[in-house]
């Protein structure tokens, strides 16, 4: 029974992990997009003085997502996303070898 509730706790953890990744991984993808989308519509927008307002606010926005470049973090330590994924299985990869061959 033991080996049931292991595994379902393994298989638990594994979806976090792909979750948080594709979490991590969105957030920088659509820090992207919102530069573009922010000059597409100062584009749209008409040449008026009343609007010129909302254009630097616009302007100011799109700045900031290129120059910050948004993204999730463990507390600074490595980026999450799908590039951490590989690393946890090549860690864990690494580990199983290791042991095997004190096995041996």
């Amino acid at each position: 029974m033991q080996g049931k509730a292991a595994g379902g706790k393994f298989s638990k953890t594994k979806i976090l992990l792909v979750v948080l990744a594709a979490a991590g991984d969105y957030v920088s993808s659509e820090a992207n997009k919102t530069s573009a989308i922010c000059y597409k519509v100062i584009n749209k927008i008409p040449i008026s003085s009343k609007y010129d307002v909302i254009k630097e606010e616009l302007k100011l926005i799109a700045q900031q997502t290129l120059c910050r470049n948004p993204r999730l973090s463990a507390f600074g330590f490595f980026t999450v996303n799908f590039t951490m994924m590989g690393f946890i299985v090549t860690s864990i990869t690494s580990y199983i070898i290791i042991s095997i061959q004190f096995l041996i």
